[in-house]
């Protein structure tokens, strides 16, 4: 568990529906800076309040990933496709272009699918 004071910098709703939080901390020790980078990439839960949160104030749900490794199965699958358009040597648009495009023809080929049952 990491804890440092910080301030919620920028908030950004995604396509997918997720959200992106942008966090600046306060100056940190180095040890709390290679705590924090360990953490990169992990799947893990987010608290903030605006005073120190002591342990009695935590209601941590028990949690088991549903996916091995780091990666969710949506981010498996775009690392995939960006491997894909890098060795196509497309060079006409830019990755995310490419990723939006892939993603509406497959969400309407599903939806077709749907239509057809």
């Amino acid at each position: 568990m990491f804890q440092t004071a910080s301030t919620i910098e920028k908030i950004e709703t995604r396509s997918d529906n997720t959200i992106k939080i942008t966090i600046g901390t306060q100056e940190i020790m180095p040890e709390q800076a290679t705590e924090l980078f360990n953490l990169k990439q992990k799947l893990g839960f987010f608290l903030f309040d605006d005073k120190p949160i002591k342990p009695d104030d935590l209601n941590i749900p028990d949690f088991v990933p549903e996916i091995k490794g780091d990666k969710t199965p949506s981010q498996r699958l775009r690392a995939v496709k960006y491997v894909h358009f890098t060795k196509s040597g497309n060079k006409k648009e830019d990755f995310d272009n490419w990723y939006k495009q892939q993603c509406e023809r497959e969400i309407e080929m599903w939806k077709e699918r749907i239509n057809e049952l």
